[in-house]
């Protein structure tokens, strides 16, 4: 994406001063509860202005490090950070002290600006501008829609992303910037509206020890979703998304019945040490008792 945007910029620009990176549409500081600083891909901070999910992919080749990713280059601000982390490959997780995740995301558009002739003559400067000009040189809009991303998001079981969307909404709810307080009353003002009155909802992702819900309460949710279970990762008839925290394992989706029937199911499991397994066992067992009994349409 960093990529694209410099592209249309070369078009317009030979020269650049200071890049001054604006990350006000959220607020500061942004903490998710459950978030920890551990360098697991789960635990990426998030932001207004964020590139690769605040991580950095790396490998070794030939005793030198180089990037995991084709498309992103292994910047020299993030050699020593890999060097600190002490693993032979992999993904670390970028910091919000000293505004580390935004001068990467500046020190990238710096990389692909110089690649493609364009010269930076000042600083990366991570603060807003006093004024902006009335007309954008250029305006990007991602091409990836919200469906696009809630598929990401469900596949990946990608924390970042869920509390991305969060926020924003929250932001287009009662105007930004965007916090958790804004994207939570956004989230509970929906669950309202679909029935769902006792749940206590401290983010987006369920990373969180402070979230609670009912499986009442999510078979709400998946009637709600159900015209969109697609977007769901979906195999063998089966549209599900699992949930995972120390002691909990959770399961929620569709299993297609006879026909057309679509049968919703939630799994919650606070035994440590078992799995969803048995107990979709079961359900599947139940649901192939039934249409052994349904008579043919």
């Amino acid at each position: 994406m960093v990529a694209g945007i410099c592209d249309r910029l070369a078009e317009r620009l030979t020269v650049i001063r200071d890049i001054r990176l604006d990350e006000s549409f959220f607020a500061e500081p942004l903490e998710i509860p459950g978030v920890s600083s551990s360098t697991n891909p789960y635990d990426a901070p998030n932001g207004a202005l964020c590139v690769n999910f605040n991580t950095i992919t790396f490998r070794r080749s030939g005793g030198r490090l180089v990037s995991g990713e084709p498309q992103t280059p292994l910047l020299p601000m993030c050699l020593e950070r890999i060097r600190r982390a002490r693993l032979p490959s992999g993904r670390i997780v970028l910091a919000r002290h000293d505004r580390e995740t935004l001068r990467y995301a500046g020190e990238l558009f710096r990389h692909f600006l110089e690649e493609r002739g364009v010269q930076v003559q000042g600083q990366v400067r991570p603060d807003a501008p006093e004024a902006l000009p009335e007309a954008p040189l250029w305006v990007h809009r991602s091409p990836f829609s919200l469906a696009d991303n809630v598929t990401r998001l469900l596949e990946f079981s990608n924390n970042f992303i869920a509390n991305q969307l969060l926020v924003t909404f929250g932001a287009a709810a009662f105007g930004p910037p965007g916090d958790l307080a804004k994207g939570v009353a956004a989230l509970e003002a929906y669950a309202r509206e679909i029935g769902i009155e006792g749940a206590v909802l401290a983010e987006g992702s369920g990373i969180s020890r402070a979230n609670r819900i009912a499986a009442r309460d999510l078979m709400r949710a998946l009637a709600a979703f159900e015209p969109r279970r697609a977007l769901m990762r979906c195999e063998n008839g089966d549209c599900f998304k699992t949930g995972t925290l120390n002691g909990v394992r959770s399961r929620v989706g569709y299993l297609e019945g006879p026909g057309e029937a679509v049968y919703r199911y939630v799994v919650l499991i606070n035994t440590p040490g078992q799995t969803t397994d048995r107990a979709m066992g079961r359900i599947r067992d139940a649901l192939e008792r039934h249409a052994a009994r349904t008579p043919a349409q």
